[in-house]
């Protein structure tokens, strides 16, 4: 989340939020453990990079981080996220997604807008 000199209303979405409803649940991937948690909306954050607790997620099962300046191939241990059965990860710069054959649960996968070279 981003760190505010001044607090915000409740009813104010900060730069990071900007598309979520005021009242949507927030996830903190930075430096958390992730829980059972399943389903990861994470779209719109400016990430950068795919956060570790997501890497090391057992329990995934939908992913979406559209629009989160991800670039480049993707983490080696990105790949190993087996229970994961929706990947969104369009509007982004990835350039490759090498061993997206590992993620053997996926049935549905979204790269739209993306640098993927064949």
């Amino acid at each position: 989340m981003s760190s505010q000199k001044y607090p915000l209303p409740e009813n104010v979405a900060r730069d990071d939020e900007a598309l979520l409803p005021a009242h949507a649940p927030k996830v903190d991937v930075c430096g958390n453990a992730l829980g059972s948690s399943r389903i990861l909306f994470l779209s719109h954050l400016r990430l950068e990079v795919v956060p570790t607790p997501v890497l090391r997620s057992s329990s995934i099962v939908e992913l979406r981080m559209n629009n989160t300046r991800l670039s480049g191939t993707l983490p080696d241990e990105f790949w190993n996220l087996k229970t994961l059965q929706r990947l969104l990860i369009g509007s982004n710069g990835i350039t490759s997604l090498d061993g997206v054959s590992r993620l053997t649960s996926l049935v549905h996968l979204s790269v739209e807008d993306n640098k993927l070279t064949a």
